[in-house]
């Protein structure tokens, strides 16, 4: 059997074993007939699979698993704690089994075997005294392993996770990744494999071909930044991947400790790179063991507080400008801050003197002091005070910040703020000071220039003794970047700001996201934007919050790269002060509140052309050599895909230059749904319009009118309704070449392939396509019968148990349509016993065949096909 798809079956078995232990560990999962079908379909998959490829255990022990979960859908058992926990330590097997196959297995299975024989309610009290002897024995032996487990799990140090194999699964050097990424990191590697070779044969005269040597540079760049991308792509994983594994750790702990603690998760599908996700692994190991002993009470002590008496843990994953958040909230009893001070007191950690100027906060983040613990005694899950410190310093080495919040018996949250990936960003280069620093450019909403009396939508003013920027009716605090860092003093600062309120001396802002806020940073001179790549602060200033790393700019300079958030918290800003203020407070300037902003530019005409900013995603440079042109269409790459570029003056009525420009900017919407983007030979600037535009100037298709700024006439484009003119040729294109290729594939025999096994449906469209057959393949009955509804099919070939809409009720609804009454349907199955075999003929199967006996299965297809019962 093929290599490829052993390895392919093994990954998707670890999947099946992975949501069976998830559903085990949920108690509400467990009285759920559907969450018991889901498990009994994911054994049910790893047994057909693992016998088609030959593997007797996996397949022997799936066996048993799947019939005590029969045996619970058809409610001859009831689900107690024996059987889950027989249930667990037989997924701990399984996972074994599939890294080595000498792992011993009988007893196990002769476990599981005792549980299916007793076939009563353990919980009600309904069984004999040798039946509860046997089950007691199982009880003890299983508590026996799991306790052995959990202390291998809890010592520290070193920190492990409970799951022996976590890690090994987590660093494994093979990873999945789409077909597609790797089509176009093929793609582009033949590229620039082309470029190589222009380059070594330009090079041989540098001076001759000076002018095809530039563009080919800036063609490389293009491909270097796809490919860096693509790359980046790959290397993406889910959060999930390390928060399905603590469930079981909850639990297991949990028990140790004697008390109830359930565990939420959410966000599972937020995406980190993968050196982010080992570096995450001992933290939160750390934080969740701490929530369980430090945190969460006793059930007793819960229920005098009026709480539920069973503890609540949850990990939540979220995006936030550019980083991702992760939180470990308990709903315990929360921090003791007096225990905190007195303990910080006792190890001279603080002064008596420092204590009326520090701050509740400050008090809370002691406990990441090395060495500090208020445990009472030391156990082997904590105590020493091993644990918060080395969770901070693990953190920050990877460019990432811990905080915490705590509320006395309401509970618990440590956040995680973390970079998407330890590798490149792209970051603006300031100057202050004659010093270089980065910012991080997912963090910058716009830059704005203040102070050259340009513009009356944006001017600086006073508040409560604050500077703030007023741009666009919104009031934004300002820090001065240089004071903070000690390269400018307060008097200059205030200087600079005071010649700006008079319009004398221009200011240079970033503008900040912050949430839902944002806050402004003044620097001396914006020097460029670049990739760089992230590198950890030395341990000689890792302990400053104002920078988050540093890097190494094109020309050798080092640049420290400032944390937003660091900065922001060491400016003590509030923005509630902010969210208060009436902009009709601030005298002569309550107009700006109806204004919006227009990006200026022009075509290659000498018409202003204007389009509403919110509607645009990015304005990027670019050069016409780099678009690809296919037939009279160019089209231009943009994050991996090829959208189309469009001069407007071809659709609107403007003036049309003959000779265009060859430097150009692309300006790209943000809704793609029309995959075309704007070209713009000048940009001119961005300016405000209170929108009260004259509708009898220059209105027509795709335009919404004009009006007068700054005594220049703005003709401003209506994006949505220009975009709507371009495509309809396009799509309709589109349209008749899939029509076509749906024609031609229609003249073969096509089979569909109902499974939801992947690996199995992989395999078996193999074996189809070898003989000559086309293969559809469906994860679903749901999904067969809509596939039936747009193709039609010589044959189809079905699995029985199947999720959302299994094979039996498949079949009823295809012979219910008068055109599918006499279309051969195969059912396909493991499940070889008579019982089921006559079920699936009476419900509507022309043939049941076994997977195991690949060649029987073919000689009915054979047999069926030659017999030409096609409904075409």
């Amino acid at each position: 059997m093929d290599q490829e798809l052993l390895n392919e079956f093994i990954l998707e078995a670890k999947a099946n074993i992975d949501q069976m232990e998830e559903l085990l560990l949920k108690p509400e999962s467990l009285n759920n007939s559907k969450k018991i079908d889901e498990l009994f379909r994911a054994a049910h998959s790893i047994k057909g699979t693992a016998g088609f490829f030959g593997l007797t255990k996996v397949m022997n022990l799936a066996h048993v698993m799947e019939s005590i979960l029969d045996e619970l859908r058809e409610g001859n058992l009831k689900i107690n704690d024996v059987i889950v926990d027989g249930l667990i330590h037989a997924v701990d097997v399984m996972r074994r089994l599939l890294n080595d196959e000498e792992v011993e297995i009988e007893s196990v299975i002769d476990d599981l075997k005792v549980i299916l024989t007793t076939k009563t309610e353990v919980d009600n009290g309904k069984i004999g005294v040798a039946e509860l002897q046997s089950a007691a024995m199982l009880w003890e032996q299983l508590m026996q392993e799991e306790q052995k487990e959990v202390k291998a799990a809890v010592e520290i140090p070193p920190l492990p996770v409970v799951d022996n194999n976590t890690e090994k699964i987590l660093t494994e050097d093979s990873i999945r990744v789409k077909v597609g990424n790797l089509n176009s990191l093929l793609n582009l590697t033949g590229e620039i494999v082309l470029m190589r070779n222009q380059l070594l044969r330009l090079t041989k005269d540098p001076e001759k071909n000076k002018q095809e040597l530039s563009a080919l540079a800036k063609n490389l760049d293009v491909m270097i930044t796809s490919l860096h991308k693509e790359v980046m792509k790959t290397r993406m994983q889910p959060i999930g991947t390390i928060f399905n594994k603590f469930p079981r750790m909850v639990r297991e702990i949990a028990k140790t400790l004697g008390k109830k603690v359930q565990i939420e998760l959410s966000g599972l599908d937020v995406k980190i790179d993968r050196s982010m996700i080992e570096a995450l692994i001992d933290p939160l190991t750390h934080l969740v063991r701490n929530a369980i002993d430090h945190g969460i009470e006793f059930s007793v002590e819960r229920s005098n507080k009026g709480k539920n008496v069973a503890g609540k843990i949850t990990l939540h994953a979220t995006y936030e400008n550019g980083r991702v958040v992760v939180d470990i909230a308990d709903d315990g009893a929360g921090l003791d801050l007096k225990k905190v001070r007195d303990k910080a007191l006792d190890k001279k950690i603080i002064k008596e003197s420092d204590l009326d100027n520090i701050k509740e906060q400050e008090i809370a983040n002691l406990i990441f002091m090395p060495g500090f613990s208020t445990a009472i005694a030391v156990t082997s899950l904590s105590g020493r005070g091993m644990g918060l410190d080395v969770v901070k310093t693990n953190i920050e080495k990877v460019g990432g910040r811990v905080e915490v919040f705590s509320d006395k018996d309401i509970g618990t949250t440590f956040r995680l703020n973390l970079p998407l990936t330890l590798v490149i960003i792209n970051a603006f280069i300031i100057i202050i000071a004659g010093k270089f620093f980065a910012i991080p450019q997912n963090e910058i909403r716009e830059v704005v220039l203040v102070g050259d009396g340009e513009n009356k939508n944006r001017f600086i003013k006073m508040l409560q003794e604050k500077p703030s920027l007023v741009l666009r009716g919104e009031v934004i605090p300002l820090v001065g970047l240089g004071p903070f860092l000690g390269l400018e003093s307060e008097s200059a600062f205030k200087e600079k700001l005071d010649k700006a309120m008079q319009e004398r001396f221009l200011l240079r802002i970033l503008i900040i996201k912050s949430g839902k806020s944002a806050y402004g940073i003044v620097v001396d001179e914006i020097h460029d934007s670049e990739e760089i790549m992230l590198k950890p602060l030395s341990k000689a200033i890792g302990h400053c919050l104002l920078y988050s790393g540093m890097t190494v700019l094109g020309d050798g300079k080092i640049a420290m790269i400032i944390d937003t958030d660091g900065l922001k918290n060491a400016a003590n800003i509030s923005f509630k002060e902010y969210s208060v203020k009436k902009i009709a407070e601030l005298k002569d300037h309550d107009k700006v509140l109806q204004e919006k902003l227009l990006l200026l530019f022009k075509a290659s005409g000498n018409e202003v052309l204007g389009l509403d900013m919110s509607l645009i995603s990015r304005v990027q440079k670019s050069n016409t050599d780099n678009f690809i042109k296919v037939g009279s269409k160019y089209y231009f790459k943009h994050n991996n895909e090829n959208i189309r570029v469009i001069r407007p003056e071809y659709y609107i009525p403007i003036s049309n230059n003959k000779c265009k420009k060859k430097n150009v900017y692309v300006i790209i919407p943000k809704d793609l749904s029309y995959a075309t983007a704007i070209i713009a030979e000048e940009i001119l600037d961005t300016v405000s319009a209170d929108f009260a535009i004259s509708q009898n100037c220059g209105k027509g298709l795709a335009l919404c009118g004009s009006k007068f700024i700054k005594d220049q006439l703005i003709t401003l484009l209506n994006l949505p309704e220009l975009l709507q003119l371009v495509t309809p040729n396009y799509n309709r294109l589109c349209s008749n070449q899939a029509l076509a290729r749906k024609k031609v594939a229609n003249q073969k025999i096509k089979i569909l392939v109902v499974e939801d096994t992947q690996v199995f449906a992989k395999a078996l469209k193999n074996i189809l396509e070898q003989e000559g057959y086309q293969s559809v393949l469906a994860q679903n009955g749901l999904e067969g019968l809509a596939l039936l509804q747009k193709d039609n099919f010589n044959l189809i070939i079905s699995d029985i148990e199947m999720p959302k809409m299994d094979g039996l009720e498949f079949i009823k609804s295809v012979r219910a349509k008068d055109k599918f009454k006499n279309l051969p349907v195969i059912a396909l199955t493991s499940l070889d016993d008579e019982e089921h075999r006559q079920i699936a003929l009476a419900a509507g199967f022309d043939y049941y065949e076994i997977k195991l006996k690949e060649q029987e299965l073919m000689k009915t297809v054979k047999k069926i096909l030659a017999e030409a019962r096609s409904v075409m």
